[in-house]
């Protein structure tokens, strides 16, 4: 008789890939003063991000299901980019099954130093707050033509 000792590992809700989802969630942990994170022992709450380089800006993009641009607060300080939302949860709601809650957060982003501060943009629509960081000019790559 011969038993079978291998064992099924359950699969995650990221098709078994574990380890982009947790060195994302260490380096906002990181990034992210210790004493936000365990407020009132609520769960950490961290929005997902984009971010995209093309040659003229980066793109953030941050998804905030539920969360108006009134309850959102951009802050540049010298190189950090943080984007931050505090709003009023009543303790009277009681969830059955709760898969987000963006109530409290903060996402801080280091911006690169040929990122032009004095022109960055926002955009809040369907849940989704983009915004543009424009690369100065002067840091573009340059072609040099061979005379």
């Amino acid at each position: 008789m011969t038993y079978n000792t291998t064992r099924r590992r359950p699969v995650s809700r990221y098709n078994g890939y574990m380890a982009p989802a947790f060195s994302t969630m260490i380096n906002d942990l990181m990034q992210t003063p210790r004493s936000e994170n365990l407020q009132k022992g609520q769960p950490i709450t961290i929005p997902l991000a984009n971010v995209i380089k093309s040659d003229d800006a980066y793109t953030v993009s941050l998804s905030l299901p539920g969360i108006s641009k009134e309850q959102i607060d951009i802050i540049i300080d010298q190189n950090r980019l943080t984007v931050k939302s505090k709003t009023e949860q009543s303790e009277e709601q009681t969830f059955r099954l709760r898969e987000f809650n963006y109530n409290n957060f903060q996402r801080v982003f280091t911006i690169p130093k040929h990122v032009d501060t004095e022109h960055i943009s926002a955009k809040h629509e369907a849940g989704i707050l983009t915004l543009s960081l424009p690369i100065v000019p002067d840091a573009k790559p340059k072609k040099i033509e061979i005379q």
